[in-house]
């Protein structure tokens, strides 16, 4: 498989992943207001440790798939 290949699905596979993300930090939010407390906003969420950690590797892995596929050449 080619460098740049390997960018590219990077590039989609983050991207998933971070909207994924995303959606679940919503979700976390609706289990919250059964409990009673929680947060009015989303990204309160996203700010919290086992998320932020997740959504900083997720941007990571974009940031070098999209390093990878633009400083790679297709032989």
């Amino acid at each position: 498989m080619k460098k740049k290949s390997i960018g590219l699905i990077g590039i989609i596979f983050g991207g998933f992943l971070l909207s994924l993300e995303l959606y679940l930090t919503k979700i976390a939010q609706l289990i919250d207001k059964t409990s009673g407390s929680y947060y009015t906003s989303v990204w309160k969420y996203a700010g919290m440790f086992p998320c932020s950690i997740a959504l900083i590797i997720t941007i990571v892995l974009i940031f070098y798939s999209i390093y990878i596929y633009f400083t790679y050449k297709d032989d």
